[in-house]
């Protein structure tokens, strides 16, 4: 017996030993440092994308091409989430712009937890900018050297009136988009999708089909939809015009609102306002504007390819 008990508690001791390094070395007390390289980049478009953003954003401002009409979205590895208002230790959060039309573009920005006493002014963060490709490395380095501090600067917004958590700002966006008539002024710049006239089966008499008129339609910025939605901060807008080119009838308008507007109609809110861009006439969601005739004939693009997202396919 006695020889038993000589070779179970080393064994036995050997394990707690292990269990105790074990539930050391599981704990995030920022003392770890994780020093990242592009490899640690590569398979991002794998990672949990957590938003899909377009158009100007006030905590932006110009940064991650937000003046550009450029799409922007952003990926966690492993899903990575705060605990006490701060990301683990190895936590990589990286942005990419495309153009409408999917080309990836620009920069591709990452935000790497590094830890281990760097960047102690920015919670243990290490700012990356590189190619597209992930060859090159263009920036990186902490709060005062990436970027000359812009990185920094720009993400110390996360920090105040509840906008993100330790540096980074929160994600899925969920505010909503309110428009108004300084927002449709200059439609007459965007991109005009598609020129109508004459009978049309889906809009029936609604539009001016009936009146000799031509419908000229514009989308803001030439947004086009991802994976069948349109952005928040989409605006669609469609004119009449007579023959001789005076404009007529009424000016419709489609936003997209988002947030926790009008579920029911995919966050969209219909505008019908007059050709001076002076008056709302109506607005509201599927069941209030234009008493809920918007949203009952522009229904018909959600079905048998017609459109998609409650929008008729154009041209």
């Amino acid at each position: 017996m006695k020889t038993h008990y000589r070779i179970l508690l080393p064994v036995l001791a050997g394990l707690m030993i292990f269990a105790c390094s074990t539930t050391t070395d599981s704990t995030d007390d920022g003392s770890k440092e994780f020093v990242a390289d592009l490899n640690d980049f590569k398979d991002y478009q794998n990672w949990t994308e957590v938003d899909l953003l377009y158009g100007p954003d006030p905590l932006l401002q110009a940064a991650h091409g937000a003046n550009d009409g450029l799409y922007r979205r952003v990926y966690i590895k492993d899903n990575a989430q705060p605990e006490n208002g701060k990301y683990p230790t190895g936590t990589i959060i990286l942005k990419e712009l495309r153009t409408p039309d999917g080309t990836l573009t620009g920069a591709l920005t990452v935000l790497v937890k590094r830890d281990g006493g760097f960047n102690p002014d920015g919670n243990g963060w290490e700012w990356f900018m590189t190619d597209t490709d992930l060859t090159t490395v263009i920036t990186q380095g902490d709060n005062a050297t990436a970027g000359s501090g812009a990185c920094a600067s720009c993400h110390s917004g996360a920090n105040v009136n509840n906008n993100g958590t330790d540096w980074v700002f929160k994600h899925p966006n969920e505010s909503e988009f309110e428009a108004d008539l300084d927002d449709f002024k200059d439609y007459l710049t965007w991109t005009k999708v598609t020129t109508n006239f004459g009978p049309d089966p889906f809009l029936q008499s609604a539009h001016g089909v009936s009146d000799s008129l031509y419908r000229n339609v514009y989308f803001k910025d030439g947004v086009k939809a991802v994976n069948g939605e349109y952005l928040k901060r989409t605006i669609i807008l469609k004119e009449l015009r007579d023959k001789d080119g005076n404009l007529a009838g009424a000016t419709t308008v489609l936003v997209k609102r988002g947030g926790d507007f009008n579920p029911d109609g995919n966050g969209w809110e219909w505008f019908m306002v007059d050709t001076g861009l002076t008056t709302i006439m109506t607005r509201g969601d599927n069941a209030t504007a234009g008493g809920g005739a918007c949203a009952s004939c522009h229904n018909g693009a959600n079905n048998m390819g017609n459109g998609m997202d409650w929008v008729f396919t154009q041209p």
